[in-house]
C-alpha cells in the first residue's frame, strides 16, 4: 500500500475527512498511477448551502441493574462505506440474506446521504426479560 493511499485511509478513520472525499482521493492517486503525463486539477465542487448537521454517530448502549455493560459510537462514515462494501458481498451471501428479508440492492440503490437522512432520527429502544435496556441512536 502506497504512503499516500495509507494516509488517506488515516484520516478517514480518524474523521477528518469523510468517505466520498477519501473515495475521490483514492480515484485521484489511480488515475495518477495510470498516467504520465501530469494531471490538471478537477475544479472544486460547489459547497452546498449550510443547513443544520446530520448525525455524526450512531450510538449504541446495552445496559442492566447493575450498571452499563456495553456503550459503543460508530461514525455515521462507517454506514456511507457499508452502503458501497455492500458491492463486494458474494453472490450466495446475497441470497441468503436475501431468503431472510434483507435484499442488498436495495440498500445499494440508495445514496449515502439518503441513508444517512433516513437514520438520523432513529431511536431504538429495547428491554430483554432478565433487566437489559438497549438504546440506540444517532447523535
Amino acid at each position: 500500500m502506497s504512503d499516500h493511499r495509507k494516509r488517506i485511509l488515516d484520516l478517514l478513520a480518524s474523521g477528518k475527512i469523510n468517505v466520498d472525499e477519501a473515495d475521490l482521493l483514492l480515484e485521484r492517486i489511480a488515475q495518477k498511477a495510470s498516467k504520465s503525463e501530469p494531471e490538471i486539477p478537477a475544479q472544486p465542487k460547489e459547497t452546498p448551502p449550510p443547513g443544520p448537521p446530520g448525525p455524526r454517530y450512531i450510538r449504541v448502549v446495552v445496559s442492566d441493574k447493575d450498571g452499563e455493560k456495553a456503550n459503543v459510537r460508530l461514525p455515521i462514515g462507517l454506514v456511507k462505506a457499508g452502503i458501497k462494501l455492500q458491492a463486494i458481498v458474494p453472490e450466495v451471501a446475497r441470497v441468503k440474506l436475501k431468503d431472510r428479508g434483507i435484499d442488498l440492492d436495495v440498500i445499494g440503490a440508495m445514496k449515502p446521504e439518503d441513508m444517512v437522512q433516513a437514520i438520523a432520527d432513529l431511536t431504538v429502544d429495547a428491554d430483554s426479560r432478565n433487566g437489559e435496556k438497549i438504546r440506540v441512536y444517532c447523535e
